[in-house]
C-alpha cells in the first residue's frame, strides 16, 4: 500500500535492529536499538526526504499513530521530530 500524508504529517518506519561484530542484524525487543526510518512526507514538511534517520517525541496513540494494517509503519507531524541522524560511512 502506498500512504501520501497531508500538510505536515511524516510516515515512519519502525525497525528494532542490532549488529554483530560481523555486521549480522539482529532483531532487538527493547528501546535501545529502535530505527525510525522516514517513508515519506507531506507537502509542507521541510528538512526532511525518504531515507533520513529521526528520533520522534511522543506516545504512540496519542502524539504518534500506527497506520492501519501496518505493523510497523507510525504517522506524526513534523514538530514531533525531535533529531535527525547522520550516519557516518563505515
Amino acid at each position: 500500500m502506498k500512504y501520501r500524508p497531508r500538510n505536515d504529517y511524516v510516515v515512519l518506519k519502525l525497525s528494532n535492529i542490532d549488529k554483530t561484530a560481523a555486521g549480522v542484524v539482529i532483531p532487538k525487543a527493547n528501546a535501545e536499538g529502535r530505527v525510525w526510518t522516514v517513508v515519506t512526507c507531506g507537502p509542507k514538511v521541510e528538512d526532511l526526504k525518504p531515507g533520513d534517520v529521526v528520533t520522534p517525541m511522543g506516545e504512540v496513540g496519542q502524539d504518534i499513530a500506527l497506520l492501519p494494517r501496518e505493523m510497523d509503519l507510525y504517522i506524526l507531524r513534523q514538530e514531533n521530530i525531535l533529531l535527525v541522524t547522520e550516519l557516518d560511512d563505515e
